[in-house]
């Protein structure tokens, strides 16, 4: 079977790079991060403006606003948007007043307009030059009505875009809301977490800055604090997360602050709370995605099991996080991913399987995928006579959307690698036909893992027939025309692709070279035409059916049959595949062993081709004697024999014609596709296709006259002429 360690290699090159875990796990492709990388994480978005009357909480001191004064901006708040920002000069010197009254009531304006439903004029108010008097009146004034509205206002710019946002930044309002986190009024506090939440989510500089400023501790003593005000909660973890959010990662050192906060809110004591929880769940996504080091510090802080109980949650904002986070640890190494199914996942992952959404059904076949990609005893929790995730992948490999199929079929093939108990199991459960209907899809990467797949099934086959004659699962690949989709993928223009497909011919539906059935090649052994044989040959028969005999029964059976004719036909039947071919005219021809063809090479291989191109080329024809040129190796070259060609004039000028046609490049020399090219053209079209299984067959049934499944020496006789008139 391929290796795990093969398998990862392979995944190196089909998946993004950065990806180096054990057992050929795989990172989370970037291109399902559709989620992750847009304005929102389900429910979490990633900046907030707050356009609902908050209801200041009994700390907060109100301020007493004359009724001549209230009317005045009664007034101004009942006029059309249109001439309020016509108004915005006299609303900001109203805000720069030495009253009080006033400039609350000019603060609460520029408040309310920050605050529109739809298309807020932030331009307009930061045009006017307020943003300094904000900061002013948060950092100053000792009233807490004052310092929220100021607050609110900020938060309100903040959630804008970036330039925006970076208007609030360059200002320094970040200081003081980080100063205020520690602020006794919690209306306050909380709208400067909120603030610190909008502009850790505008970008990665943005985020490093607040870190930096020293944001992320007093946010995790507002989340530890236990205070009953689950809004205050709610927003500390939203912007936590926001400050674990992105690529690259924020500083680790500093982010995995987060983590006993984290462990503390997932928690049943939380149940109630499914903001909270997703905010959790989606920071815990965010840290356990990278190296090792960063799940083992999750790990740690023993968050798994907290993890495994939301994938359970009744809220997808909830379990989808948490799957992600579960989907990242089970890209780690061996022990990560035991805890994981330690805690109890394998039965929940099963039930998300079911759900009707797309990318949680992709996201669950990923971290299965990665399970199976473990040792055989975390396969076996997958691939468990008491599981029922194998029928679920089947069934989604068959009719299930191409993301998800794709995932499942990763699952499914890294559990190929497992115990034989395991092939078993997977091979009764119905894997083998949506293995083989995957063979015509147009994904690269699907053909490539269920090429995988098959071949790991079928090398456990092999092993089987060394005891019975028969690999078991030819002829069930066979039923559902997976032998005819691999021929077809020979013609894959991928060279991994027709490689795969080959070798799988090559080793399990061994071919020869025959036009057709009928056809006979060219032979060395000849007989008469009487079908008499003498005692000489009779007795050479005789020894050769003992020899193929080697269970001593008196007949020959499949298995043993296969044998007379690959060692009658001076060859296995697979080296003649075109693969094979290729691959040895290449070697013969690349004298100098740097793997291409240069042109002194292309004419040797040009002249056997054209003597006969139908013979392999130990059978060819002898060169005639004409002008000869002679071709040595280059200094430094593996010391090789001197390669004497004879070439007519008009040959020359063929030869360089036929060099510059397929020298597709132009480099000078020939690569190995422009090989295959070349064969094609003048090869393979002469060349036809005979399964090795077929041609056993047809033998079987010429001499198999009592239809017993044997052949027993009378029988023998009756094909053994044919064999050797055959034979080359």
């Amino acid at each position: 079977m391929s290796s795990i360690r093969d398998r990862q290699d392979s995944r190196r090159k089909d998946f993004k790079k950065g990806i180096d875990t054990e057992l050929a796990r795989r990172k989370r492709e970037e291109v399902t991060s559709s989620i992750r990388k847009s304005a929102r994480d389900d429910s979490i978005l990633k900046k907030r403006s707050i356009q609902r009357e908050l209801i200041p909480s009994n700390t907060m001191t109100e301020i007493s606003i004359p009724k001549e004064i209230q009317d005045q901006f009664d007034q101004f708040e009942s006029k059309s948007l249109e001439v309020k920002l016509q108004l915005l000069p006299e609303l900001t010197s109203a805000l720069n007043s030495t009253d009080q009254a006033i400039v609350v009531s000019a603060l609460i304006q520029f408040r309310k307009l920050l605050s529109l439903d739809k298309n807020p004029p932030i331009d307009n108010v930061i045009a006017c030059g307020v943003i300094p008097r904000f900061n002013q009146l948060l950092s100053e004034c000792p009233v807490a009505k004052v310092q929220f509205e100021a607050a609110w206002a900020l938060t309100n710019i903040a959630s804008g875009n970036s330039k925006q946002t970076e208007e609030v930044i360059k200002s320094g309002s970040v200081q003081l809301f980080i100063q205020l986190l520690s602020s006794p009024f919690e209306d306050v506090k909380e709208q400067c977490v909120w603030a610190l939440g909008n502009i850790a989510g505008d970008s990665t500089k943005s985020r490093d800055g607040l870190i930096e400023f020293g944001a992320i501790e007093p946010l995790v003593a507002i989340g530890m604090s236990g205070s009953p005000r689950m809004s205050l909660i709610q927003n500390a973890i939203w912007t936590l997360s926001n400050l674990c959010r992105g690529k690259p990662h924020p500083d680790y050192n500093q982010t995995v602050k987060v983590l006993p906060l984290l462990r503390h809110l997932i928690s049943p004591a939380f149940a109630a709370h499914s903001d909270i929880l997703a905010d959790a769940c989606w920071a815990a996504s965010y840290l356990s995605d990278g190296e090792d080091k960063r799940i083992q510090s999750v790990v740690d802080a023993q968050l798994v099991p907290g993890l495994v109980t939301m994938l359970a949650n009744p809220s997808s904002s909830v379990y989808t996080p948490a799957l992600r986070a579960i989907g990242n640890i089970v890209t780690g190494n061996a022990g990560q991913t035991q805890t994981v199914i330690e805690c109890g996942a394998i039965p929940m992952l099963s039930k998300l399987l079911d759900v009707n959404r797309k990318n949680v059904r992709k996201e669950t076949c990923w971290a299965l995928s990665n399970i199976t990609a473990g040792s055989q005893e975390q396969i076996v929790t997958v691939v468990s006579p008491t599981s029922d995730i194998v029928p679920k992948l089947i069934r989604l490999l068959k009719s299930a959307e191409h993301e998800v199929k794709r995932e499942a079929c990763w699952a499914l093939s890294n559990a190929t690698n497992g115990s034989p108990a395991t092939i078993n199991a997977l091979v009764n459960s119905g894997i083998l036909e949506p293995l083989c209907e995957l063979l015509d899809n147009q994904d690269l990467v699907v053909l490539k893992v269920t090429m995988e797949a098959l071949y790991n099934i079928l090398s456990y086959g092999s092993t089987l027939q060394k005891k019975s004659g028969v690999n078991p699962y030819i002829s069930m690949i066979e039923e559902v025309e997976g032998d005819q989709k691999l021929i077809e993928l020979q013609e894959s223009e991928n060279k991994d692709i027709f490689k795969k497909a080959s070798k799988l011919l090559a080793e399990f539906f061994e071919v020869s070279e025959y036009d057709d059935e009928n056809s006979e090649p060219n032979t060395h052994f000849q007989f008469g035409s009487s079908a008499t044989l003498s005692d000489e040959q009779m007795q050479m028969i005789r020894v050769s059916f003992d020899k193929f005999d080697t269970d001593k029964s008196g007949t020959l059976d499949k298995f043993e049959l296969r044998k007379v004719l690959e060692e009658t036909l001076k060859r296995k039947i697979s080296d003649v595949l075109f693969n094979r071919y290729i691959e040895i005219q290449f070697q013969i021809s690349d004298t100098n062993f740097n793997g291409v063809i240069d042109f002194d090479e292309f004419v040797s291989l040009y002249k056997k081709i054209h003597i006969n191109p139908e013979l392999p080329i130990h059978l060819q024809a002898k060169q005639s004697p004409e002008v000869h040129r002679t071709l040595e190796t280059g200094d430094g070259a593996p010391k090789v024999e001197s390669k004497v060609i004879t070439l007519t004039d008009a040959e020359m000028v063929d030869a360089q014609a036929q060099f510059k046609k397929y020298d597709k490049d132009n480099s000078g020399k020939i690569d190995r596709q422009e090989l295959a090219d070349l064969l094609r053209e003048t090869i393979a079209k002469k060349m036809g296709n005979l399964m090795m299984n077929r041609l056993v067959d047809s033998h079987m049934q010429l001499a198999d006259k009592d239809n017993s499944g044997e052949i027993d020496f009378d029988e023998f006789i009756i094909i053994y002429k044919k064999i050797l008139s055959n034979a080359k």
